[in-house]
């Protein structure tokens, strides 16, 4: 069962979270699943364009974005690319969260 979600995004909060989340430099990626084009994800350095596509995904699928930061090299993927789950990164493109 897909969960319907009435509100809209709160841009604020995704900024907010992202803040706590990425330093400079950093790229994370941000996940959609069960959007219209199927699963939608994307690599990003810069917290303004994510916070952007963050907020156009958001509806009825989940959005979220990954806690630890990826290997640079997957920003060559596209932003927002369409996918199949089986296509998924492995923890291998995860980078050690700094403490």
């Amino acid at each position: 069962m897909k969960a319907t979600n009435t509100k809209s995004a709160d841009v604020g909060e995704i900024a907010r979270a992202l803040d706590l989340l990425m330093q400079p430099d950093d790229v994370h990626e941000l996940r959609a699943l069960d959007t219209p084009k199927a699963t939608q994800s994307g690599y990003f350095t810069g917290r303004q364009r994510m916070v952007s596509c963050a907020t156009t995904l958001s509806g009825p699928g989940q959005v979220y974005v990954s806690l630890n930061p990826t290997i640079p090299d997957l920003l060559a993927q596209a932003v927002l690319q369409d996918h199949d789950e089986r296509q998924r990164d492995r923890d291998t493109s995860l980078v050690p969260r700094r403490l």
